[in-house]
């Protein structure tokens, strides 16, 4: 076998020996009822629906991210000109 074959075979054994086992992602799936999406307001961890739930407030009740650890965030992917429509908007 070709140096080059056998490169390509060791890194689809590699690949392949990362990937997740099937029955550990099939046990963590729970279909999505109906009593489901009434209820999704006592799901914070999934978002079920484009709302999240049926009162439309697109609010997460998660917390990772409050008003006393947002001051340390850096802004991260803001264009000039994202920055220049914000501006324009301020000044209107």
């Amino acid at each position: 076998m070709g140096t080059l074959l056998r490169l390509v075979v060791i890194g689809l054994l590699l690949f392949v020996s990362m990937l997740p086992a099937g029955p550990a992602l099939a046990a963590e799936w729970r279909d999505v009822t109906s009593d489901r999406l009434l209820n999704a307001d006592r799901d914070a961890s999934n978002w079920l629906m484009y709302n999240r739930t049926y009162s439309g407030w697109r609010y997460s009740p998660l917390d990772q991210i409050s008003i006393a650890n947002a001051r340390s965030w850096s802004r991260n992917g803001s264009s000039p000109a994202a920055r220049s429509a914000i501006s324009r908007r301020r000044r209107s």
